[in-house]
């Protein structure tokens, strides 16, 4: 069952446009298509993307004095939920699965809630699977690039995530081209806002470590 889509979280500052990205989408000639988006984050680094997706993004952060879920910080509107299944319980390496939950453009229409399989984490690449009803509908790479001021971010998303029949059957079903092309704009905006809150969270992490 679907859970209902929540109201827009607010926070102190709103989702930015980041004109350095740029984006489209590709049919490849395996029946794949490719959904890029290629872009600068202004101070963020490999190793801090690396520590969210190694489970920083579980959990819940102080946004004006109140506990709000980190998943939904990252994007306010389109997400709902997420957890780390199976692996690893408290940090997500090579093999991790996490559930999700968000509806791309807050649109009901494009729910996923896909199990996501971690395939490589490292401060070169993040690359990860995801499976909806025990099918490979998606494959999402992230490419990771220190530049000055900031890390350049190449993310692409492969649907389906395998090249068998019965993804390219059943992907434009569960992943039609209109729903890819909302992915687009979602993640343009959640990696965007990584700027607004990731740096201090990270700083803040790596204190209480110390």
């Amino acid at each position: 069952m679907r859970p209902q889509l929540p109201e827009p979280l607010k926070l102190p500052w709103d989702l930015k446009e980041n004109l350095t990205a740029k984006f489209g989408v590709d049919v490849l000639k395996n029946g794949r298509t490719k959904y890029w988006v290629d872009e600068i984050l202004k101070g963020i680094t490999p190793k801090m993307f690396v520590w969210w997706f190694s489970g920083g993004l579980i959990g819940d952060m102080a946004i004006d004095g109140r506990l709000v879920s980190r998943y939904r910080v990252w994007h306010p509107y389109d997400h709902v939920n997420a957890r780390l299944l199976l692996n690893r319980p408290f940090e997500a390496k090579e093999g991790a699965i996490a559930d999700l939950e968000e509806y791309f453009g807050r649109n009901p229409e494009y729910y996923t809630n896909p199990a996501v399989r971690v395939d490589k984490i490292d401060e070169e690449a993040v690359t990860t699977t995801w499976f909806e009803n025990g099918i490979a509908i998606g494959h999402l790479d992230h490419e990771l690039e220190a530049a000055p001021g900031g890390m350049r971010l190449g993310h692409v998303m492969y649907v389906p995530g395998e090249s068998t029949e019965v993804g390219k059957l059943l992907a434009p079903r569960v992943w039609p081209r209109a729903m890819g092309e909302a992915w687009l704009t979602h993640g343009i905006e959640e990696m965007a806002n990584f700027e607004n809150f990731l740096p201090q969270l990270y700083e803040r992490e790596q204190e209480l470590v110390r």
